[in-house]
C-alpha cells in the first residue's frame, strides 16, 4: 500500500483511496465525489480540464476556486456573504474528469486554517463596550493543508455589518495582510450604524475578507464570507436596552447558622454599603482578614476574574456576639467595573 503516515503517496490505486477515506466503493468517480474526503487537503479531485494530474496546475480550477474551495463572494447581496465555503468536486467529463492522481498527497488529517469565534451572547447591549469577532490562524498545520495564505493571499480580515436595508459598513483588523499562526478581533460596537442604533434594531454580523485596509465609513464592493462548514462566521444581533450589574455582599467563616447578609447591597461614591444580621449568639470573635470580589457573567455564570479589595476603610472589621437579633452595618471601597452584565460579589472573609 502507498500511504505514509497517513498521506497517500504515488503510485496510488483504487485501495489506497479506500482505506484513507473508509468508503468501501471501486468506482473511481465515486471516490472523487465522496463527502468524507477532507476539504481542506491540498492534494485532492478538483475540477480542472486535463485528464491526467499534474503538479503544475496543482491547486487550480476551472472556476477560479483554488485548491477547489468555492469561496462566498459579496457582491451586494447579503446572502452570498452568509453563504459558506464549499468544496467543488469533479462531475466527470472533458470539463471536470475524475483523476485518480489527484489523490497523490491526500492527507485526511488536514484541519481548517482558520477559526471565527462570535460572543455567546448574540445581543449587543446599549451599554455594551466590547462585541469582539475573532479570527484566529492555526499555528500548526498537517503536512499538504491548506494554509489561509493559500485562501487569501494580500487580504485583510475583519468584519461587515450590515443593517436592515442593506447597507454594509466594514472594518478590517489592521493595515497587513493575516498570516498563519495570528489571530485579529473587531470590536463592532465602534460601528456608527450600531452606536446610533436604538433598542430592537437588527443587524447581520459576518467575518469576512476583503482586498484592501477599511474603516467603517468606507463602500466596499467586493468581500468574501468566512464561513465554513462547522464554523459559523454570520449572525443576527438584536440591539438591547443597556445592562446593569447585580451587587452582593457574601460572608465567609462564620456559620450560616449566626449570620445572614441582606441581599439588597447599595453603591455610592465608590463605597459599597450593606447589612448583616446576627440571628443567635455566639461566643467567638471572628476577625475580618481578607475581602475578595468576584466578576461573574449573569448570563452564563462563568466567573470572569477575582480582586482583592482593600479591607483598611472596610466595615465590620470584627463580628462578636450581640444581644437579640442585631443588624451590622457592612461597607466596603468598591472596585471600578467599566462592564456590564455581570454580577459582582464582595466576598468577606472571617476568622
Amino acid at each position: 500500500m502507498s500511504i505514509v503516515n497517513g498521506i497517500i503517496q504515488a503510485p496510488v490505486s483504487i485501495a489506497d483511496v479506500k482505506t484513507v477515506l473508509g468508503e468501501t466503493s471501486n468506482d473511481l468517480g465515486t471516490l472523487c465525489k465522496s463527502v468524507k474526503i477532507n476539504m481542506w487537503a491540498k492534494c485532492k479531485p478538483v475540477c480542472f480540464n486535463q485528464p491526467f494530474s499534474n503538479n503544475s496546475w496543482l491547486g487550480q480550477d476551472v472556476a477560479g476556486a483554488p485548491y477547489g474551495i468555492s469561496l462566498p463572494l459579496y457582491t451586494g447581496e447579503v446572502k452570498d456573504l452568509e453563504a459558506e465555503m464549499t468544496y467543488r468536486k469533479p462531475t466527470g467529463g472533458m470539463n471536470a474528469p475524475f483523476r485518480i492522481g489527484d489523490f497523490i498527497g491526500y492527507n485526511h488529517n488536514c484541519i481548517a486554517p482558520f477559526k471565527v469565534t462570535f460572543p455567546n451572547d448574540k445581543n449587543i447591549y446599549k451599554n455594551s463596550n466590547l462585541f469582539l469577532v475573532r479570527i484566529t490562524c492555526q499555528n500548526l498545520l498537517p503536512a499538504n493543508n491548506i494554509s489561509i495564505t493559500d485562501l487569501f493571499s494580500n487580504c485583510y480580515f475583519g468584519v461587515a455589518v450590515i443593517d436592515k436595508t442593506g447597507n454594509a459598513y466594514f472594518k478590517t483588523f489592521d493595515d497587513f495582510p493575516l498570516t498563519q499562526g495570528q489571530s485579529c478581533a473587531v470590536n463592532i460596537v465602534d460601528c456608527p450604524a450600531i452606536s446610533q442604533s436604538v433598542t430592537g434594531d437588527e443587524f447581520t454580523v459576518i467575518a469576512c475578507a476583503v482586498n484592501r485596509k477599511a474603516t467603517w465609513t468606507d463602500k466596499l464592493e467586493k468581500a468574501v464570507g468566512l464561513s465554513y462548514p462547522d464554523n459559523r462566521a454570520s449572525y443576527r444581533i438584536t440591539v438591547k436596552a443597556p445592562l446593569t450589574n447585580i451587587l452582593r455582599l457574601v460572608i465567609k467563616g462564620i456559620p450560616g447558622i449566626y449570620i445572614s447578609v441582606d441581599p439588597s447591597p447599595t453603591e455610592r461614591d465608590r463605597i459599597v454599603y450593606g447589612q448583616c444580621i446576627i440571628k443567635r449568639k455566639f461566643r467567638e470573635t471572628y476577625d475580618l482578614k481578607k475581602i475578595t470580589l468576584e466578576i461573574k457573567n449573569t448570563a452564563t455564570g462563568q466567573v470572569k476574574e477575582t480582586v482583592d479589595v482593600e479591607i483598611r476603610d472596610a466595615e465590620p472589621k470584627y463580628i462578636q456576639y450581640e444581644a437579640g437579633v442585631t443588624k451590622l452595618d457592612m461597607q466596603c471601597p468598591s472596585h471600578f467595573y467599566n462592564d456590564f452584565g455581570y454580577t459582582l460579589t464582595y466576598i468577606f472573609e472571617y476568622e
